[in-house]
């Protein structure tokens, strides 16, 4: 983690289009991070997954992006989700990303 990096995760009903194997889709980042988020979507790529995202981020414009399904809803049995969806761990997110993180957690 970079110094000035938060761990902390932001609530977002941000819109993001995004694009992974075979499975192409629409959702809604629900929450995110500075290495990741969560996409809430009836649309789940498969675990393990590259994802390649697109979405306006508040203060920093289109951002496209590219991450790891992580976790999904369909396969977490540990608890019960409200919506479906994915986890996603980003591979690079960027400094204009990880600056509009952090000004979102302020």
């Amino acid at each position: 983690m970079r110094p000035g990096m938060s761990s902390s995760r932001v609530r977002t009903s941000i819109p993001v289009e995004f694009k992974g194997g075979e499975v192409e889709g629409s959702g809604v980042i629900r929450n995110l991070g500075a290495g990741g988020m969560f996409v809430g979507s009836q649309a789940i790529p498969e675990h393990g997954e590259a994802v390649s995202l697109r979405f306006v981020m508040p203060g920093e414009g289109k951002v496209s992006l590219t991450g790891l399904v992580w976790w999904t809803t369909r396969e977490s049995t540990e608890r019960r989700h409200a919506r479906p969806g994915f986890g996603l761990r980003l591979l690079d997110p960027g400094e204009g990303y990880e600056a509009a993180v952090d000004e979102l957690l302020r």
